[in-house]
């Protein structure tokens, strides 16, 4: 009794002098962890910032880092110009595409993306007259001119226009003090924290920096951050916290009932911790740090602990240093050691369920396969017995029965039946709460399916001995026969709105309407795990490979597999929802089919899904469209309507550029175009799309304009490379998806890949050039040339023509001498030929006489043919005379001439057809010719015209490349040249052949008389003193 008083006593003085702690509401954030893995240069993760592109940027103690949401790109200190003179960065702050880092001990410096380089402004600061102004604790922006930097003994103001800096050292008391926070007062005023002297006011206006009355009692206190939430400040120091009121202009305690620890900063948050509520979501919070974990404090006042965890729940303690939310919801954290969190409200599209009863086999890993609502009771087959789940209260029934049981239906009276593996039929027992045996002559304990048929009958399937029809008045069972087939292993039924029942089984798929029986052959496998109707009234069935739907109309099968976007193609259940999309559990995760579109998205434990696999007949839908999916370690519930899809889309990327493997190594993210030599046609593209939640779901497309006709299919992957390109120019597009595959805008990089020197603009223009110089030197220097040749030929012929001059003279003196000898000559020729042709003429006439004293017939024929040739002879001379010394003729004119006197001299009326072309020939061997027409024109009288009234002679004259071709041709019988005796034994009737044949030796011709049947002969020969034709 004396002990108990004590106790009594001890906590009564304990609860007087303590006042009454609240109770503080503990929430778990689940978030991602990146550090050395990605390439994090350092776990304590000072200071965030996200560009304008929408790159994270993250300083550490040692390297400033970029992360593209795989992996990061670090920087560090080095030489040189545009480099980075110290890598341990406190602060970071983008404006107007540049981020501006806070360093340990080299004050300020700016990194400008586009440029790649970072400037630092060293020549702005005289450290030796002002040393700790390099060492830099703070960086926030005052306005859009001014920047505040915190160091040691001072405040920097720097002038973004200007870069200059203005130093406002601390009061005196504080000069060896350091800044440790600010935060706006008004537009012109900042409160600013320092280490150990307590708030201070910097006046912008003023230029200065002056203690407060309103913190006096702060004075020596360590100021760890300075926050405004809604109208007051919140300052923490290093032991508490503290409402700061600008109006009243009061300093009072926070929080002093919760026994917070050490609050080491304050920050933004602005995220709702839990539900779907608007209003929550759009007031402001806040993020208290504390060494192992954290508090959010919403619009309220309320305190809420925040425990973080990884994605494999393990509890991680940390020190967030830093928060910054980017444009997609998430949130980023820095920690001191612990690398970067990052967290997304939205990061689980579902919650996870397990059962939780006292009596349950396990806590975790128990198997449902069957789902049953009955108003608010959500009744499970699982594999130890049968649950039931209170959706209002939360709460957990568990019906142990040590087996597995695996089906779960309700009658038309409202009778729960369930089956399972071993136990046989059973039904719940309303009044006593439990599960009564049903004994039925089945003859097989294994119940794996019941279909309610109507008021009086269920069916109920057995694992092998086919389905029974149970009778519910007298229990009565009749084995059913399905199309004449005992049906083994029909797990799963489903009667349409048509009142169809549809039944699948390892054989395939089965309509019954009365009784009328259609099996369906076609499916993409014939075990079928999941039977449903979408509002269109097409079936849709699951199977151990691929989800296949029956037409409503036609009965038509369309197949969809692993290859059309499914995870996985093993079907265990399927459901429609009231949109019409078709939701598959499979062997890996959930997936939605949107008919319409016919894509997939898909889902895994990674979403907040029970697990990745699920079990065979765990899908269920209510009436209110809930849908329902259990499988090897619990279930999920969930309204389609209300699944949360991911509409921001980040920027996608082009990182670098690889010509044969090796980098170009430019600031690619912010290049437009590229120019690449000709060789350089192996190309290498590297991008990435900055979508933070769940990356590895992103998906990309890329296309090469000028190359590929289309979009590439979705990949994963991150690379692509082109080889052997074309010269010309080319544009590089990618986009991408984030993780819900909604598509962002394309990103585009123009290449030109030049051809070689030998085939650019320039160097044709320059070798047109240089060929136009040559030319023009070489017609310089032949004019110059022949200007020489020309003086030197005016000389010669000055010099000639004095010669000739002198000579003319003497040649006047000959000439007349010539003239006078050459009328002698002229004479004497004049004499020569009348002498001859008056010899020629004595001959023909003593041929006439001794042709009249002559009675022989072949003696007359001969002295005739003797006259025509001498007569022929005296007309070629008589036409030789006429030409005047001329070389050549117009042996078309010769022969018309000359062929219309011999036919006249003959004596016979003959018709004479000239078909001449105009040919010039040497008169050296014209009498040939003659000759040789004389002989023809002799034959044709004498042989061809004996039977023919009308008598005709045709001449054909017809220059060629290689000679003369003459043709000559009468309208008689022809004859045979086969016929004609030897060259060396002629007899009378055929020498004038033979002479024929020897002048057109002497012409160099050749003879043809291959047509001579037709009474034709063709003589072509040469004439290679010819000129021109006219």
């Amino acid at each position: 009794m004396r002990n108990f008083s004590t106790f009594i006593l001890l906590f009564f003085i304990f609860h007087s002098s303590n006042p009454k702690a609240q109770f503080i509401k503990t929430d778990t954030l689940t978030v991602f962890t990146y550090g050395q893995e990605q390439g994090l240069s350092q776990l304590n993760a000072l200071s965030l910032g996200i560009d304008n592109l929408g790159y994270l940027w993250i300083g550490t103690e040692n390297g400033l880092n970029r992360f593209n949401a795989y992996t990061m790109k670090t920087y560090m200190a080095s030489e040189g110009p545009g480099a980075l003179i110290d890598d341990h960065i406190r602060g970071l702050y983008f404006a107007n595409d540049t981020l501006w880092l806070a360093t340990d001990s080299h004050s300020l410096v700016a990194y400008l993306p586009k440029e790649n380089k970072f400037i630092n402004f060293l020549d702005q600061l005289d450290f030796s007259l002002h040393p700790y102004t390099r060492y830099t604790n703070l960086l926030c922006p005052v306005n859009s001119r001014f920047l505040l930097l915190g160091t040691n003994g001072n405040c920097l103001l720097f002038d973004r226009g200007s870069k200059k800096f203005t130093i406002l050292p601390l009061p005196k008391a504080a000069k060896n003090d350091y800044i440790t926070s600010a935060c706006p007062l008004s537009p012109e005023l900042f409160i600013i924290g320092t280490n150990n002297h307590g708030p201070m006011i910097l006046d912008i206006s003023t230029k200065r920096i002056h203690t407060d009355h309103a913190f006096v009692q702060l004075e020596h206190s360590t100021i760890n951050s300075v926050y405004l939430f809604s109208s007051r400040y919140l300052i923490s120091t290093e032991r508490n916290l503290y409402w700061f009121d600008p109006k009243s202009y009061k300093l009072l305690p926070a929080f002093q009932n919760e026994n917070l620890p050490e609050i080491t900063s304050i920050q933004d948050w602005a995220v709702a911790l839990a539900g779907n509520d608007s209003e929550q979501v759009a007031k402001k919070t806040a993020f208290l740090a504390a060494t192992n974990h954290g508090y959010i404090l919403n619009q309220d006042g309320q305190l809420t602990k925040v425990v973080f965890q990884d994605l494999q729940k393990n509890t991680l303690s940390a020190e967030v240093s830093k928060v910054r939310k980017d444009t997609q919801g998430g949130i980023w954290m820095g920690t001191n050691g612990r690398g970067v969190f990052y967290y997304h409200p939205k990061f689980k599209k579902f919650t996870p369920l397990r059962i939780k009863a006292a009596n349950a086999p396990r806590t975790d890993f128990i198997s449902i396969f069957n789902f049953l609502r009955v108003d608010d009771l959500l009744w499970m087959a699982t594999e130890f017995g049968f649950a039931s789940y209170d959706l209002k209260s939360k709460k957990y029934t568990y019906y142990p029965s040590g087996c597995l049981e695996y089906t779960l239906a309700r009658d038309a009276r409202g009778q729960i039946w369930g089956g399972g593996f071993g136990q046989g039929l059973v039904k719940y027992n309303t009044n006593k709460d439990r599960f009564d045996q049903i004994t039925v002559p089945i003859g097989d304990k294994d119940v794996i399916q019941i279909t309610p048929i109507d008021l009086d009958h269920i069916w109920i399937h057995t694992w092998s001995n086919g389905i029974f029809e149970l009778d519910l008045n007298n229990y009565k069972v009749i084995k059913l026969a399905i199309a004449k087939n005992i049906l083994i292993r029909s797990r799963t039924s489903y009667q349409d709105r048509m009142h169809n029942i549809w039944i699948g089984s390892d054989e395939g798929i089965y309509r019954i309407h009365g009784s009328s029986v259609k099996k369906f052959g076609g499916l993409s496998n014939k075990r079928v795990f999941g039977i449903t109707q979408d509002p269109a009234g097409n079936i849709w069935v699951g199977t151990a490979k691929g989800l296949n739907r029956i037409d409503s109309k036609t009965d038509s099968i369309s197949s969809y597999t692993k290859s059309s976007g499914l995870p996985n193609d093993f079907i265990y259940g399927v459901l429609s929802d009231q949109q019409g999309n078709i939701w598959c559990s499979t062997n890996y995760g959930l997936s939605q089919f949107d008919p319409v579109t016919k894509h997939f998205r898909n889902y895994t434990q990674t979403d907040g899904l029970q697990n990745n696999e699920f079990n065979g007949k765990a899908a269920y839908q209510d009436q209110e469209g809930n849908l329902y999916f259990g499988g090897m370690d619990g279930f999920n519930i969930f309204n389609p309507s209300s699944i949360f899809t991911n509409t921001k889309v980040g920027n996608t990327v082009i990182e670098d550029v690889q010509v044969f493997g090796k980098s170009l190594g430019k600031n690619l993210p912010y290049i437009k175009s590229l120019v690449l030599a000709h060789d350089q046609n192996v190309i290498s593209f590297e991008y990435t799309a900055l979508n933070y939640l769940w990356s590895a779901k992103n998906l990309y497309q890329f296309m090469l304009e000028g190359f590929d006709r289309d979009w590439r299919s979705e990949t994963e992957f991150r690379t692509t490379t082109y080889t052997n390109l074309d010269p010309g120019s080319y544009v590089f597009k990618v986009r991408s998806t984030n993780n819900d595959g909604v598509w962002g805008p394309a990103t585009s990089l123009y290449v030109l890949i030049k051809g070689p020197w030998y085939r650019s603009l320039w160097f044709k223009i320059l070798a047109g050039a240089l060929l136009l110089l040559i030319l023009i030197a070489v017609f310089q220097y032949r004019n110059y040339q022949q200007k020489q040749v020309n003086k030197k030929l005016l000389r010669m012929v000055t010099d000639r023509t004095q010669a000739l001059q002198k000579i003319n003279q003497e040649l006047n003196q000959s000439l007349e001498l010539s003239e006078k000898q050459k009328e002698n000559i002229t004479f004497l020729m004049r004499e020569l030929n009348h002498r001859v042709k008056n010899n020629l003429q004595i001959i023909t006439s003593l041929i006439d006489i001794q042709d009249l004293s002559s009675s022989s017939p072949s003696a007359k024929s001969k002295l005739k043919l003797l006259q025509s040739r001498i007569f022929t002879v005296s007309r070629i001379h008589d036409i030789l005379t006429n030409t005047e010394e001329k070389e050549e003729i117009r042996i078309d004119h010769f022969l018309a001439q000359l062929a219309a006197e011999i036919i006249a001299f003959s004596g016979k009326k003959i018709r004479l057809r000239p078909l001449l072309s105009q040919v010039k020939y040497s008169v050296e061997k014209l009498t040939y010719l003659g000759l040789i027409l004389n002989e023809l024109i002799t034959n044709s009288l004498k042989h061809a015209f004996k039977e023919v009234s009308e008598p005709e002679i045709t001449l054909q004259l017809i220059e060629h490349e290689t000679g003369v071709l003459f043709v000559y041709k009468d309208n008689g019988p022809g004859f045979k040249a086969s016929c004609l005796p030897p060259d060396d034994k002629p007899d009378n009737e055929t020498i004038g052949v033979n002479l024929i044949k020897f002048l057109v030796k002497e012409l160099k011709g050749v003879l043809d008389l291959s047509r001579s049947e037709q009474a034709e002969i063709s003589l072509l020969f040469s004439n290679q003193n010819k000129t021109n034709g006219l």
